[in-house]
C-alpha cells in the first residue's frame, strides 16, 4: 500500500483518494506533487 501511495507501484484495482477527491498516482513525481513522500528508516543505524 505504501508503494502505491508513494507512486513506486501502480494499483491494479480500487481508488486512491486524497483530500476527499480521487487521484491517480502513476509516478513518484505525481505523489510528490500531492505532498506525499516516504522516509525509509534503517534500523541497523538506530540506537534504540
Amino acid at each position: 500500500m505504501i508503494k502505491i501511495v508513494a507512486g513506486a507501484e501502480r494499483s491494479d484495482a480500487g481508488t486512491v483518494e486524497f483530500g476527499g477527491a480521487p487521484v491517480t498516482i502513476g509516478s513518484t513525481s505525481d505523489a510528490i506533487a500531492l505532498g506525499i513522500a516516504t522516509s525509509i528508516r534503517n534500523r541497523s543505524c538506530s540506537t534504540s
